[in-house]
């Protein structure tokens, strides 16, 4: 098993997020040792192509670290995202699943997807 030091902090790949219809290309920054993540998206959603994530939880797990994390404003304002994503200790690859939360803008569902890390 790799050192945390040494896994991927930017992984890539394609989102189609909760009430949208296309996919989205974006990267997902994780600095471990500080529980920091940046979304960054390649074009602006809301105004925005980086968005900071709160409420972070990262669990290291026997095989992949867990992350969970919120947004709040993507892909409408004031509609809270929740992500799921398990990153692996063995390879470059995460899997994860975005679910909307509650909100007034109608915005439901889930949506997985996959990442990789170069």
């Amino acid at each position: 098993m790799k050192k945390t030091n040494e896994l991927p902090s930017l992984y890539y790949g394609k989102v189609t997020l909760p009430s949208e219809k296309e996919n989205i290309g974006f990267s997902l920054n994780i600095n471990r040792n500080n529980k920091s993540i940046q979304l960054t998206f390649n074009q602006p959603i809301e105004g925005s192509s980086v968005w900071d994530c709160n409420d972070i939880k990262i669990i290291r797990r026997t095989k992949f670290d867990e992350i969970v994390f919120f947004t709040h404003g993507i892909p409408k304002p004031s509609v809270p995202l929740i992500w799921k994503i398990n990153a692996s200790l063995t390879d470059r690859t995460a899997a994860g699943v975005v679910i909307a939360r509650e909100n007034d803008k109608a915005v439901k569902g889930e949506k997985g997807f996959i990442l990789t890390s170069k």
